[in-house]
């Protein structure tokens, strides 16, 4: 089966459908949930849709690629090379007054600004807010996103001078029907995938170099970091500190 074939077939199957724009905003949320015009399909739309892609590595990392970009197989973690290997390891969460996150899904058209801790606090309305924007894009389910993982991306932000400019996700909280679709249907797909538990993102920023934003995101080292230039985003995760590259279409 091609990916071509097997995306539409997933489409027709699971009807990737937007759903109602605009919901109640609370004094923590910096913007109103906004959904933009229908734009041309990101690259890594069609993967993210079908759950394909193939298992060639880059040089760099020393596994095969066991499982599907949304998580690094249990068993192979222990073989993956740090993510600080590649770099100066950057600071941990910014000392700031509050932060926030910036994301548009390029699947539901959906966009906001989130201001999801202040004062030391966890704002428990804007995390559910994230949550609703970073919900499964195929039956729209939603799922608590990780604290850690919202820190991951703000930090993401702070190092890449990038607030002002979303990141574009292709892939937030996966349902396990979803999962296990792309399981029977596809190849490589982990059935343990941190997708499932809240704690994984694939995104990219367009003003941002792709290899620029793996870079940064390694530096951190606070988890799982995927690169898939052909699909043109980035996978991050707090998961155990891992990497792999995914070379292959």
């Amino acid at each position: 089966m091609t990916s071509e074939t097997t995306r539409r077939g997933f489409l027709a199957a699971a009807g990737m459908a937007a759903t109602t724009a605009g919901i109640t905003t609370t004094p923590v949320l910096a913007a109103t949930l906004h959904r933009k015009p229908h734009s041309p399909v990101h690259p890594a739309a069609a993967h993210h849709a079908a759950g394909h892609h193939a298992s060639t590595h880059h040089a760099h990392t020393t596994h095969h690629a066991a499982a599907h970009h949304h998580a690094a197989p249990a068993h192979h973690a222990a073989q993956a090379q740090p993510a600080s290997a590649h770099g100066h390891k950057l600071h941990a969460t910014a000392k700031t007054a509050q932060r926030m996150v910036n994301m548009y899904n390029i699947h539901t058209r959906e966009s906001a600004q989130v201001v999801y801790w202040q004062q030391g606090i966890y704002e428990a309305a804007a995390m559910r807010h994230i949550a609703f924007l970073m919900r499964d894009s195929r039956d729209h389910t939603t799922h608590r996103m990780d604290p850690r993982l919202m820190d991951l991306l703000h930090d993401l932000h702070v190092a890449l001078g990038s607030h002002s400019q979303p990141f574009h996700l292709i892939c937030g909280y996966r349902s396990p029907r979803s999962n296990a679709w792309l399981v029977r249907h596809t190849s490589g797909v982990a059935k343990d995938s941190l997708h499932l538990r809240g704690q994984a993102s694939d995104i990219m920023v367009p003003s941002c170099p792709l290899d620029t934003l793996h870079n940064t995101a390694l530096a951190l080292s606070r988890g799982g970091v995927g690169y898939y230039p052909r699909s043109d985003f980035v996978h991050v995760d707090t998961g155990k500190v891992r990497h792999w590259d995914y070379m292959g279409a």
